[in-house]
């Protein structure tokens, strides 16, 4: 354990990108296309959060309640939906899936409120 040196990931044990990971070069690959990936997802991430905040602004308390009941039932329904399709295919909804999910629910309710 102490010495025992870890192996490099196989192509296999990883989602499946195109690429190789049978060299330094596919595993440079394999990190640019992840890291643009991420950044298209930060891109959405900081138009939704300005468009949430433009809407706040207009809201007024009643139109915020309703919003808020609405909202947390969907994230409701969208974890339910995550764990069936999980079960159906037989995949791992993981535990930072749900946690990234509740946490960004419970700041929009949070700001909701």
């Amino acid at each position: 354990m102490g010495n025992r040196k870890e192996s490099p990931p196989r192509s296999d044990d990883l989602p499946s990108t195109g690429v190789e990971l049978t060299s330094i070069e596919g595993l440079r690959d394999y990190v640019v296309s992840n890291t643009r990936i991420m950044s298209v997802l930060c891109a959405r991430q900081a138009v939704y959060q300005s468009f949430l905040d433009a809407v706040l602004q207009k809201l007024d308390v009643h139109a915020r309640a309703s919003i808020r009941n609405a909202f947390r039932r969907d994230v409701e329904n969208t974890m339910a939906l995550a764990d069936e399709l999980a079960l159906d295919d037989g995949l791992a909804v993981t535990p930072e899936y749900h946690q990234a999910l509740l946490s960004q629910a419970n700041e929009i309710l949070r700001r909701l409120a």
